[in-house]
């Protein structure tokens, strides 16, 4: 067996030892469960504000163009002008 290939079944063991340590796959998992909570509380976070700033401008949106009953008439009475144009020759 060669220098080099004696190394690499060295090493190659001792990844896995590493690897199958109860105390490093432990401290992995808890790292990576921790990563993926942040995640899951930021994505929760972030609808959550989405969903008040959505709410938040359509009430403002209903507030601010809310008309009364006698506005809405008097808008609806109005004369306009575009309904009186001559119709188009489109014989051109």
């Amino acid at each position: 067996m060669t220098q080099i290939a004696h190394n690499f079944r060295i090493s190659t063991r001792q990844s896995q030892r590493t690897v199958r340590s109860p105390k490093l796959r432990s401290e992995a998992k808890l790292c990576i469960t921790q990563s993926v909570a942040r995640r899951i509380v930021w994505a929760i976070f972030w609808i959550i504000f989405q969903l008040a700033a959505l709410i938040g401008f359509i009430f403002i949106g209903i507030v601010s163009f809310k008309l009364t009953e006698e506005q809405m008439r008097a808008e609806a009475g109005k004369f306009i002008a575009t309904l009186n144009l001559p119709a188009c020759d489109r014989r051109h």
